[in-house]
């Protein structure tokens, strides 16, 4: 841990604006944030309530394929207890390369019932509603124009 603060007082000396010292992990956070994707199981997990709950799933994610569903408490990951541990821990246990299989516990929301599900780890991708928004409204002003310019068109000389 010194040697990222060296690192980081290192880079800070050159008082330089565009130079910045990220480490690791927040670089990885950034990215998935810039990439929209990231390689784990689709999942949001919250713990307001002092338990692990599925508070959602991104379509076509392994989670949502694998039959996880939203309102299911996670119990253990890999058989190991979530009670007391933090959810950040508990998220990068769940995260992993694609390809690879992590198993949860879970009580599941409508059966009340505990079940074991194992999910194979796959590259997840964030559907970005400003990108869905954005091609909306060119085809709505696209067509706008279109009928303008018909009606312009249309007018005597």
């Amino acid at each position: 841990m010194r040697v990222l603060y060296a690192i980081d007082g290192l880079v800070r000396s050159y008082q330089d604006p565009y130079t910045v010292f990220i480490p690791k992990t927040q670089a990885d956070n950034f990215k998935e944030q810039v990439n929209a994707e990231f390689e784990g199981i689709g999942a949001a997990l919250s713990d307001e309530t002092k338990e692990v709950l599925v508070t959602g799933l991104l379509p076509n994610s392994p989670a949502q394929k694998a039959g996880l569903s939203v309102g299911d408490r996670v119990m253990a990951v890999d058989s190991n207890l979530v009670t007391g541990a933090a959810l950040s821990d508990i998220i990068s246990h769940i995260r992993g390369p694609k390809d690879t299989t992590v198993v949860l516990t879970v009580l599941k929301a409508k059966t009340k019932k505990e079940t074991n599900i194992s999910i194979t780890r796959g590259v997840v991708t964030i559907p970005t509603t400003a990108t869905r928004l954005v091609t909306a409204a060119k085809s709505v002003i696209a067509a706008a124009v279109a009928k303008a310019t018909a009606a312009a068109a249309a007018l005597p000389g």
